[in-house]
């Protein structure tokens, strides 16, 4: 930036009752970084202002001389200043400028003044006549105008301001052929943006298109053909490409990004050229990675993370979620040590920043990339350093990123088991944040009080839990910031879980209908596919079905788990989708202890066709008790032939049983699916089976499987069911051979 010393200066000579039309003279010249000398901007207390004000007349380049109605007949200071610019204009070289009347009315122009060309304010093109003149006088004494440094901040601010028309003044400031590369490009853009926004009859919009000629003119010059070309592709292309992916386009992202990722690198010209090239290098490797295409994305990485600048932010957070989406890919290639290698570089870079708070925030990216994606243990490093980087600074923004830092870092260890330190975390997260001083932290807290119920949930604490649950819901309920009202009513969902775990399914039944019944409140947003909580809502459904059937309601249960797939049944959000598992695996359960076997088993079925193909665990969790629904319904139905002597259908039943309830096994060994295998080897009287299956299936899971096992039998449909209860029944004594 250059300093005051080095611009033209000119000073605003003008009546008191003509504040408003001054003002925004100085304003759009200002915009255009001229040094303009205004007595309320410039005079500080206590300076003798008539010393300074003389000051300011003999050190100005220009003087405006701002006529009026009202001031054209002032007495007053005003004469003084016209004295004495007067007096300095006497002074100057014939023929340069020097003083300039400017009439801000239509009023008639003293005698004194009217040896001087006059410029009328009112008119359209008033302001760039004036501008005109002061280029003029700037280049007679061999000042730019204003330093290229001072003319981009002008034209930035005036973007932020949506001002249009000083984008354009600004522009005609400078001659194009003296601008660097970069600072063309960029200027180029702002006034193309100008004259795309102003009014198409105005002075403004033809001065506009008249410097684009000039402007584009001389990037052609400056820049081959091909290059303008690839550097406009660019960034039309990392814009579209940002509007495919958030529409989950992820194939069209890759086609459209294609020809940007596979050429030659660009000339780094201007950082938002860098920032563009950054921009779609990381939407190209997010778009792969959601396409599960890991191997791709790795190479990817390797090939052009070396080329990205990080000492400018954006590109910086762009490295950082590029190495977090290679993360991601190493981990589910099972290359654990490279990703962990990884997690490494990415700390390190933060390490070796000047800017210690810029680089937490570009790390906060990448550690809520691996939170989303459930990379927990590699989420939790960077969480780690970005607490121990912001946890003692004082700022507001530093306040804000340590709150949200504790409730991921609590949510990742309570999600990798490390309960009692995800508790610790919790507890030292509400301690620091007891007060806090912006909707943003108290959003925190209160998803980290919900974050502590969980913990303690999952350590049996379940009356601590209830009581955190309550505690959060009297805080924050009534919050004027959505966010924590959202969180409240989570605290509600939280309190049914914990009512759950004491057994009391009444009243996590009551604590799941409040939940739903707080989102009729007044700003609440509505229970739909869209709403941010949708999640929390399909668990909220499954959890009220579940209790429902512990207490033997199972058509209400049915009830519930319809509600919630004719709400959400057509998200494409992940975990709405394992939610929706979940329900289908629920109604068909209640299905069955309804009796309803038939459909039942048509409810599985459709479950496991639906997911089959998802690679996350959790839904393949449903997709195994899918399998086993289908080889137990299977089983029943075996069971039933053989009651009615129908020997050759009970045999075709029972192998497709025994093939789900295989296929469910391989996944993962349960008691339930051991249980029910073993009971098919008991009808082929394989004696030795038996024992090893039900012998492993009450090793698993003891007493609570044998009791439920116990109950799938118990209505003696067969003779020899009582057999098998008897076996059934040796199992808890351990000196007695269950055979």
């Amino acid at each position: 930036m250059s300093s005051e010393s080095d611009s033209i200066r000119v000073f605003l000579c003008h009546s008191a009752e003509d504040k408003a039309s001054v003002r925004d003279l100085h304003r759009r010249l200002s915009a255009t970084g001229i040094d303009v000398w205004l007595d309320e901007i410039k005079l500080l207390p206590g300076q003798d202002w008539d010393l300074e004000i003389l000051k300011a007349v003999q050190s100005s380049h220009v003087v405006i001389i701002c006529l009026s109605r009202s001031s054209v007949k002032k007495v007053g200071y005003v004469q003084t200043e016209i004295r004495r610019a007067l007096d300095m204009a006497e002074r100057q070289p014939e023929g340069s400028i020097f003083l300039i009347p400017l009439r801000l009315d239509d009023c008639e122009v003293p005698q004194r003044f009217r040896r001087w060309h006059w410029v009328d304010f009112f008119c359209p093109d008033g302001f760039e006549k004036l501008l005109g003149a002061i280029r003029v006088r700037s280049e007679e004494l061999g000042i730019p105008l204003l330093a290229i440094s001072q003319l981009l901040a002008s034209v930035r601010h005036a973007i932020k301001r949506a001002a249009y028309e000083d984008i354009i003044a600004a522009a005609t400031l400078v001659d194009p052929v003296i601008l660097p590369l970069g600072s063309l490009w960029e200027l180029t853009e702002a006034l193309n943006l100008a004259h795309s926004n102003v009014e198409p009859t105005s002075s403004a919009f033809f001065n506009g298109l008249s410097m684009l000629v000039k402007y584009y003119g001389r990037l052609r010059v400056l820049l081959p053909d091909d290059v303008m070309v690839r550097l406009k592709e660019l960034i039309f292309k990392s814009k579209f490409a940002k509007d495919l992916y958030l529409a989950e386009k992820y194939q069209e992202v890759i086609e459209e990004l294609e020809s940007v990722v596979s050429g030659s690198l660009l000339p780094a010209y201007h950082s938002q050229w860098r920032a563009s090239l950054a921009f779609a290098y990381m939407c190209y490797a997010s778009a792969l990675a959601h396409l599960q295409r890991y191997q791709e994305v790795v190479e990817f990485a390797d090939q052009k993370l070396d080329s990205l600048p990080l000492e400018e932010y954006t590109s910086l957070s762009c490295w950082i979620l590029i190495t977090a989406i290679k993360v991601e890919s190493l981990e589910s290639l099972g290359n654990p040590e490279r990703a962990a290698k990884a997690v490494g570089e990415m700390l390190e870079c933060c390490r070796c920043s000047s800017d210690v708070m810029q680089a937490s925030n570009a790390l906060e990216k990448g550690a809520l990339h691996l939170f989303q994606t459930k990379r927990y243990r590699s989420a939790i490093p960077l969480l780690e350093f970005i607490l121990a980087t912001t946890r003692d600074n004082e700022t507001q923004e530093a306040k804000e990123l340590t709150a949200r830092t504790y409730y991921k870092l609590a949510k990742c260890r309570r999600q990798i088991e490390e309960y009692e330190a995800a508790i610790a975390t919790s507890r030292e997260f509400l301690e620091r944040f007891a007060v806090w001083e912006t909707p943003d932290i108290e959003s925190s807290v209160a998803w980290g009080m919900t974050e502590l119920e969980r913990s303690l949930r999952k350590t049996k604490r379940f009356d601590e839990a209830a009581q955190v649950s309550q505690q959060a819901f009297d805080r924050f309920g009534d919050s004027e910031t959505r966010e924590t009202r959202s969180a409240a009513a989570y605290a509600y969902a939280e309190m049914s879980a914990a009512h759950e775990g004491l057994g009391d399914y009444r009243g996590a039944v009551n604590y799941c209908e409040k939940f739903f019944a707080y989102f009729d409140r007044p700003g609440m947003a509505p229970v739909t596919i869209e709403h941010e909580l949708s999640e929390q809502i399909s668990w909220t459904f499954n959890e009220k079905a579940y209790c429902l059937r512990m207490l033997g309601q199972h058509e209400d249960a049915i009830a519930v788990c319809d509600e919630l797939i004719e709400r959400f049944g057509s998200s494409s959000n992940l975990d709405v989708q394992y939610e929706l598992a979940w329900c289908l695996t629920e109604k068909a359960y209640n299905l069955r202890k309804s009796g309803c076997v038939e459909k039942a088993l048509s409810v599985y079925k459709s479950m496991i066709a639906r997911f089959s193909d998802y690679h996350r665990d959790d839904i393949q969790g449903e997709v195994r008790a899918g399998l086993h629904g289908v080889g137990f319904c299977h089983l029943h139905q075996a069971r039933q032939a053989l009651s009615d002597g129908n020997k050759e259908k009970a045999k075709s039943l029972i192998e497709e049983s025994e093939n789900s309830l295989v296929k469910a096994n391989n996944m993962k060994r349960k008691a339930a699916t051991l249980g029910s295998l073993g009971y098919i080897a008991f009808l082929r009287e394989d004696l030795a089976v038996v024992h090893d299956l039900l012998a492993e299936a009450y090793a698993l899971e003891g007493e609570e499987w044998r009791k439920e096992e116990l109950g799938n039998v118990a209505d003696l449909i067969l003779p020899q069911d009582q057999a098998f209860i008897d076996i059934l029944g040796a199992l808890a004594t351990p000196d007695r051979s269950p055979i």
